[in-house]
């Protein structure tokens, strides 16, 4: 009696192609993989539950915020001492500038005070206005009233000190109820943009103060997160039930992609070289804190593996803070990222006959059935010959990967 073999087809899965495919210092792109950004250069963080940090180009050095509202100065980013200067009472600042020029003029804006250096000294003063958040246009602080959410001030000529109202000094008007309290406030082209709990509202933001208007009725959104809102490229992003969101020209669009589908919890954002970068309380995928980016020139996303806490750029990168570790994050040439399990669209075993890559040197691929791990150094086709239901794929390297696919023979 002759014996039957079982019947089996070829079947093929595009590794780049998968819905499960997780950009983890790497850029996925028209097809191909690149490497992008990662984190490198971690230093000690001898200030615990900093939230925020900007490099001064003075003798002052970096300055560091802290979530009780003290104020540390070092003389550079990596300084592994920080001596505290100052403590924002009330709150931590909503507002910081920094002017260039031989001045290095920089202010830092709280919900009742103010912190200032000139010329390597520091100066704390009350503001005359409450403000829960704020932003200076022009020379004039714009924001809305600590105690009562519905309430919009500006303040006249003469900036954040200057609140003696008139025609062409600091004033106020009460925005509509519909939208819930106000949040945040950014300045966008001729607008200023009012994130509140469910809705946008804009101010027209030419002309002098008189000029001010409500420009148009308050634009509906999903709950907002607050903290998740920052200017990137070309408009304002946050984060609200759904996912990521972009207003600009008066219009809310939803940012399909890695943010939307995998974010849980936003905690925070910031941006830096048109890039949006966004602290996640928890990433759906691994189960741990992740930083997202999304470039806002080129449309892509791409995950970076840190627990960071705080975001704030120096000038020179981004940088993620963890609970006593921060972590510069920049272009290393190196990833390794998940392109998920696969099954081939059957139930049974199956053996994997081979590997086709279209890659540059130095990128390795590990195959799991569950039971064993084998790494292959990709290039070509190379042969497998490994059995098992369902397979997890990761890609690891510094080379740009043009194609990877993954055959098999699959019982019918």
């Amino acid at each position: 009696m002759a014996l039957k073999y079982p019947k089996c087809a070829s079947a093929q899965v595009d590794l780049l192609a998968g819905k499960d495919v997780f950009p983890v210092g790497c850029v996925l792109k028209d097809g191909k993989l690149s490497p992008a950004f990662n984190a490198v250069d971690t230093f000690h963080a001898t200030v615990k539950k900093l939230v925020c940090l900007r490099q001064s180009n003075s003798a002052s050095g970096s300055l560091a915020y802290s979530s009780d509202g003290k104020v540390y100065r070092g003389d550079n980013l990596d300084a592994t001492v920080l001596t505290q200067i100052e403590t924002m009472t009330a709150s931590l600042p909503f507002f910081i500038e920094q002017k260039s020029g031989t001045s290095n003029d920089l202010v830092l804006l709280g919900n009742t005070n103010y912190v200032r250096m000139r010329n390597g000294g520091y100066y704390k003063g009350e503001l005359a206005s409450s403000l829960r958040c704020g932003t200076i246009r022009c020379g004039r602080l714009f924001g809305i009233d600590r105690s009562n959410a519905y309430l919009f001030k500006w303040s006249g000529p003469g900036g954040y000190t200057d609140w003696e109202s008139g025609i062409s000094g600091a004033g106020q008007a009460y925005l509509e109820e519909y939208g819930g309290q106000s949040w945040e406030i950014f300045s966008l082209d001729d607008e200023l943009v009012i994130l509140r709990e469910y809705g946008i509202t804009r101010i027209s933001a030419a002309g002098d103060p008189e000029n001010f208007r409500l420009d148009g009725d308050t634009i509906p959104i999903p709950s907002f997160y607050r903290k998740t809102a920052a200017l990137a490229g070309d408009g304002l992003y946050f984060c609200a039930d759904g996912g990521l969101y972009r207003y600009k020209g008066g219009k809310v669009s939803k940012m399909e992609g890695l943010v939307t589908d995998d974010a849980a919890t936003p905690m925070l954002s910031a941006s830096y070289g048109g890039r949006y970068y966004l602290a996640a309380g928890i990433s759906s995928r691994l189960s741990r804190r992740v930083v997202y980016i999304y470039d806002t020139v080129d449309k892509t996303y791409q995950v970076v593996d840190i627990p960071a806490i705080c975001l704030s750029s120096d000038n020179r990168s981004m940088i993620g803070f963890a609970a006593d570790t921060a972590y510069r994050i920049q272009n290393t040439g190196e990833y390794s990222f998940s392109c998920g399990e696969f099954d081939f669209g059957s139930h049974s075993r199956k053996l994997l006959t081979s590997l086709e890559a279209d890659c540059d040197e130095g990128v390795e691929v590990s195959i799991s059935n569950g039971r064993f791990t084998r790494t292959v150094t990709a290039g070509g086709k190379t042969r497998l010959n490994m059995r098992g239901v369902s397979f997890s794929v990761t890609v690891s390297g510094s080379g740009e990967v043009r194609s990877l696919k993954l055959n098999a023979e699959v019982r019918k």
